[in-house]
């Protein structure tokens, strides 16, 4: 009789946990907004020591905030695409800003379109525009960007504000049945180039007597200010952060005036609201200044996430597990209660934490000149033209200890073979740039083909 008790005492228990887990009723509404290489750690939630995100710090307070997130590819449309479709860049296909999304992979917005959503996007970057295929499932799609990029004149960008009054211009039409809204500031991309009073906003002299960085004609040198983030004859490093926080708190504002509308219309608590990025941006981390794309250590590999529903997600809330950019799509569709039976590969994280937290993370740069394989509390870093590294993160958080020659047999079979998993994609060897001698490692350990 008492083990019958405990175990319908065990019964209800598990309901009942299992019950809190799912909101009493889906959300109405789904707004997903990305920010452009946008840290993690230069967000005031997250700790920073600068004022960069009131806005975003008041949807933290009042939702969930992540702080072990990483993107798929460190660069804008690939990663999108992941974040778009669940899928990983080794089964999309996309791994640059110039390739497009192959239309038979499905988008969220086509799977939402499908159950009734009204579906609109404003993007603001070039990487997004309409001939990347990440339109799909949209019944409108604003590509329309009316800014020349300071020292790129073929590259063209929508700032902040005009990016917020299309949102809201598209949402007031669209506001009376359920809806789907994708939003994508461009901002904090370089060249950071905020408008007052956002420049002035953390003040710092533009040159430095014990500081100073050379320019460089190239995108990707290493110590160096980048060809295209020159900001006239600024060289000191510290100047050009300041900018970049400058271009979060201009952004951040205008997305204040995004939720303060949305609030006005009485929709906030009845819509899931997503706040994240495709990327980070390294800021003098291993020697790189003001780029990404080109590297897969943390600084760009990690991305904030930010998600707002009361009924679901417990306001204040920090949650630890390991999540991907493709754990969207399918975290999206479990809240809003739609089933969906097309190839997804990022998992939902509402009710897997325990599980997650031991799944890898595989991150890829542009043309996967870099891969690194994230798995608690190792990083195995493959880098054309470099030796293989290897990380342990609880230890040298930083990656300033390289430790692959004193780490143990299996711990590096392990991470080699869910590296090989890219390499061993039909086609990936032609588009890697992975210097030979690590293809020529990973073959003799018997993980490509």
């Amino acid at each position: 009789m008492k083990t019958t008790l405990s175990f319908y005492l065990f019964i209800i228990s598990f309901c009942f946990i299992f019950a809190a887990c799912e909101p009493s009723k889906p959300p109405r509404n789904v707004i997903l907004i990305t920010i452009d290489t946008l840290r993690p750690d230069h967000l005031s939630c997250y700790g920073y020591n600068r004022i960069t995100s009131p806005s975003i710090d008041r949807i933290a307070s009042e939702g969930v905030r992540y702080d072990n997130v990483f993107c798929q590819l460190t660069s804008t449309t690939p990663s999108h695409c992941s974040i778009l479709t669940g899928l990983s860049p080794a089964t999309h296909g996309v791994l640059a800003n110039w390739e497009p999304l192959p239309p038979e992979f499905n988008t969220l917005a086509e799977i939402l379109k499908g159950t009734g959503f009204r579906t609109g996007a404003v993007v603001s970057n070039w990487s997004l525009k309409k001939e990347r295929g990440l339109d799909q499932g949209f019944d409108f799609y604003d590509d329309f960007l009316p800014e020349q990029e300071l020292n790129r004149p073929l590259f063209f960008k929508k700032d902040p504000e005009d990016t917020t009054k299309s949102a809201l211009e598209w949402l007031d039409k669209n506001k009376e049945k359920p809806f789907f809204l994708f939003i994508n500031y461009m901002d904090p991309h370089g060249p950071y180039t905020p408008p007052p009073p956002y420049n002035n906003a953390f003040a710092v002299s533009r040159t430095s007597a014990t500081e100073v960085l050379p320019f460089s004609e190239k995108n990707d040198a290493p110590h160096a200010i980048p060809a295209y983030q020159r900001l006239g004859e600024a060289t000191n490093p510290a100047y050009y952060v300041s900018q970049y926080d400058g271009e979060i708190q201009y952004t951040d504002y205008w997305l204040g005036k995004l939720i303060e509308k949305i609030k006005d219309w009485g929709l906030l608590d009845t819509t899931l609201i997503i706040v994240t990025s495709d990327h980070g941006e390294s800021l003098g981390e291993h020697d790189y200044y003001f780029m990404h794309s080109n590297l897969t250590y943390k600084e760009q590999a990690s991305v904030p996430l930010i998600i707002r529903f009361p009924p679901l997600f417990r306001a204040g809330k920090v949650v630890h597990t390991r999540i991907e950019g493709m754990d969207l799509m399918p975290t999206i569709l479990q809240v809003c209660g739609i089933s969906y039976k097309g190839k997804v590969e990022g998992q939902s994280f509402l009710r897997v934490e325990k599980e997650k937290n031991s799944n890898p993370v595989t991150v890829l740069s542009e043309s996967a000149r870099m891969i690194s394989v994230y798995k608690e509390p190792w990083e195995l870093v493959i880098l054309e033209k470099n030796p293989i590294e290897l990380y342990n993160l609880k230890l040298d958080p930083l990656e300033k200890k390289n430790v692959l020659e004193t780490s143990d047999q299996e711990t590096q079979q392990s991470l080699f073979s869910i590296a090989a998993k890219y390499f061993n994609q039909p086609g990936s060897n032609n588009k890697s740039n992975i210097k030979e001698e690590d293809k020529e490692t990973l073959r003799s350990l018997g993980y490509i083909n």
